[in-house]
């Protein structure tokens, strides 16, 4: 069930990073932004279709059953939001990597949980930044590291030979 009426949204924007936020009258009557995010639930990276709007605690705030149901101003700020924050998904650690006969697999922690990431062992992660790597996998899906220093000591030790071969080209 919504927690939020589509009406209350009629405030929704998205920013220059593609964060959603609307405003909303508080008890006192004065107004306050709210933060939501935009959870496609399939496919995962769609702007469009089935999902949900998730609070700051990333609570469900509102279900999305067809994006194209909704107002108009409603569909441009998740337009605008999924562009802005197209760069890729975010990968904050790595759990894993294994090698199969064609085929690598990055267990991956995200901002939207845990995912594995399938690649060609031919396709190589690419540089991005100073000392970010960018991984698309097969379905073209570009999962992001911005910064290798910031990662854990486990997730270094795994990207390793990824940034030893990359500095050899």
């Amino acid at each position: 069930m919504n927690k939020l009426h589509i009406e209350n949204l009629n405030s929704l924007r998205c920013d220059a990073h593609g964060q959603l936020s609307y405003l909303e009258k508080n008890s006192e009557g004065l107004l306050k932004q709210k933060k939501l995010r935009w959870k496609s639930l399939f496919p995962q990276t769609e702007a469009q279709g089935f999902g949900a709007l998730l609070n700051e605690k990333g609570e469900e705030e509102f279900l999305v059953e067809d994006l194209k149901t909704l107002p108009e101003f409603f569909q441009l700020a998740l337009r605008q939001c999924h562009e802005r924050s197209s760069l890729g998904i975010l990968i904050e650690s790595v759990i894993d990597i294994t090698e199969g006969a064609e085929m690598r697999i990055f267990e991956v922690s995200t901002q939207f949980g845990i995912r594995k990431v399938f690649s060609k062992n031919d396709d190589w992660p690419e540089t991005m930044g100073t000392s970010g790597l960018a991984i698309v996998d097969l379905f073209g899906d570009q999962y992001c590291i911005p910064s290798f220093e910031r990662l854990d000591e486990k997730s270094k030790k795994l990207l390793l030979p990824f940034y030893d071969r990359l500095e050899k080209r």
